[in-house]
């Protein structure tokens, strides 16, 4: 690593302590405590176990894009993604949920993941969700969380606050559905009457 001023040493009769402020990805590495000291004349190195100094950078608050229109046909394909930047690689993950009229619901579905950059310090991560549109999921709002072991490992049940809950919600999908057709049949009753009902003109 390039320290530069970042590095603070001081001393004392029995030890050492080495500071890096302002730490970065480029500090993780394996570090080593090499001690020199003269035993009789003589000149000895020992040095330390080396230990691994790594980092933890918490997730950012994703960006989730909405279908086009949220007011869609039934049996409509609908699209939701979410772009989030989920700090060390292999630490975090995008969880989603689904929720109809305030109501939690499964989704059942498996999201896409796509890595959109990994710099070997953090991972940007694209997860999408596809699924037809039809009236179970009538006002149906999906939300979608970054989380990460080191910080958040759990997504909050709801998206209350985007910037505490790193979190972004989506507004309710209205799915038209079609009016059921009726066809209405008319009859036509003639009267019909037998010969024993019909009477003519009565003589005495």
């Amino acid at each position: 690593p390039n320290f530069h001023s970042r590095l603070v040493v001081t001393t004392s009769s029995t030890s050492l302590t080495m500071a890096i402020t302002n730490i970065s990805c480029s500090d993780i590495d394996i570090y080593i405590c090499r001690m020199n000291y003269f035993l009789f004349s003589h000149r000895t190195e020992k040095n330390s176990t080396g230990r691994l100094v790594d980092i933890k950078i918490p997730p950012q608050v994703p960006v989730m894009t909405q279908p086009p229109s949220l007011v869609v046909s039934e049996g409509s394909t609908i699209t939701y993604k979410c772009l989030a930047n989920l700090g060390r690689p292999n630490k975090g993950q995008i969880v989603w949920n689904a929720s109809v009229n305030g109501q939690k619901v499964e989704l059942l579905l498996a999201p896409v993941l796509k890595e959109k950059n990994n710099n070997s310090c953090t991972v940007t991560v694209e997860s999408t969700v596809t699924f037809q549109a039809n009236r179970t999921k009538q006002n149906i709002t999906l939300s979608c969380f970054s989380t990460n072991q080191d910080f958040q490992e759990t997504a909050p049940l709801s998206c209350a606050s985007p910037g505490t809950d790193l979190c972004a919600q989506s507004q309710p999908l209205n799915i038209l559905i079609p009016k059921s057709t009726t066809t209405a049949t008319t009859w036509t009753i003639s009267p019909t009457f037998s010969s024993s009902q019909a009477t003519g003109p009565h003589t005495g």
